[in-house]
């Protein structure tokens, strides 16, 4: 029942897919148990957020945002890992591999079609994580993806929403007990040379 309430919660928000998409925390890939989880985390964002005008468009307002909340959903088949994961009501779809001290997961969504760029972002990433005990983790990560952030079309406020995207290639570390994740990611955008850092927490809050 609870997993059925999850999924009708994707559903929803697929209603509203776009604005927004940013890599994925790696320790919440590796945290996935057997079976279905539900985990909810957030993400903090500093550094060379962008926000102004749309780099493209001058007449185009664009707005990434400082903070996201995250819902997940995930499955298990084997050493393979299925899932949905929404960063506010953008819906991101995945699928991984993972070994025990390894993982390589890749994800992609459609955001709302525009006229400027082709609406698909996504990306890959490699984690490698240390067992210090059977609860406490350690784990690296390095991505390469391209990120999306809202675009007004108008620059009103009353246009239709859009996405404008950049490359990024980054890497990050994070601190695992038990359910729970803290982690720290850097991110560099090589199209327009700025630098963003990423405080992201998660837990497992259903299995």
């Amino acid at each position: 029942m609870k997993t059925l309430l999850i999924l009708m919660t994707f559903v929803v928000a697929l209603s509203f897919w776009g604005c927004a998409s940013h890599a994925p925390s790696a320790a919440q890939f590796m945290n996935v148990k057997d079976g279905g989880n539900v985990v909810v985390g957030g993400t903090f964002q500093v550094g060379d957020v962008y926000s102004g005008h749309y780099v493209n468009e001058d007449d185009y307002r664009a707005d990434e945002g400082k903070g996201f909340l995250d819902l997940s959903l995930y499955f298990t088949a084997k050493n393979f890992v299925f899932g949905l994961s929404s960063e506010n009501v953008t819906i991101q779809s995945f699928v991984g591999y993972r070994w025990k001290n390894f993982g390589l997961l890749g994800w992609f969504d459609f955001n709302l079609p525009e006229e400027i760029e082709t609406p698909i972002s996504g990306g890959m990433m490699l984690v490698e994580e240390i067992h210090v005990t059977d609860k406490f983790r350690v784990g690296f990560s390095e991505h390469l993806s391209r990120n999306g952030y809202a675009v007004d079309l108008n620059g009103g406020g009353l246009g239709s929403p859009a996405t404008g995207y950049y490359a990024e290639v980054g890497a990050g570390t994070y601190l695992a007990y038990g359910d729970f994740s803290l982690e720290v990611k850097y991110g560099r955008d090589f199209t327009g040379a700025m630098n963003r850092f990423y405080l992201m927490t998660h837990y497992k809050v259903l299995n």
